[in-house]
């Protein structure tokens, strides 16, 4: 797994407008299918993680963590974020890609 790269795609993804965070704002767009991948941070509160797993689950979507809050906020040019998703199918991809999934 590299991480550098998987925070780089971030940063790309975040720049095209294709990621979005914030409980409310993944809820709405995972259950309205856009969401192409979920990352829930390490550090992340346990019930954050065990309800965004349900949500993914429930529609289909993938959902990894490996980057802490306060990465994840690094990468998308943000504060400190404990979820968020990719909409872009591509950048999905890749970061699964670099995270040998």
């Amino acid at each position: 797994m590299n991480r550098e790269k998987v925070v780089t795609m971030l940063g790309f993804a975040a720049k095209a407008g294709k990621i979005v965070s914030g409980e409310m704002g993944v809820r709405v767009s995972t259950k309205k299918k856009k969401a192409k991948l979920m990352m829930v941070a390490i550090d992340a509160a346990a019930s954050t993680k065990e309800e965004f797993s349900l949500v993914a689950e429930d529609n289909g979507v993938p959902c990894i963590s490996i980057l802490s809050m306060k990465e994840m906020g690094m990468a998308i040019g943000k504060s400190n974020r404990s979820i968020l998703i990719v909409l872009d199918e591509g950048f999905a991809f890749q970061i699964c890609k670099y995270m040998d999934l």
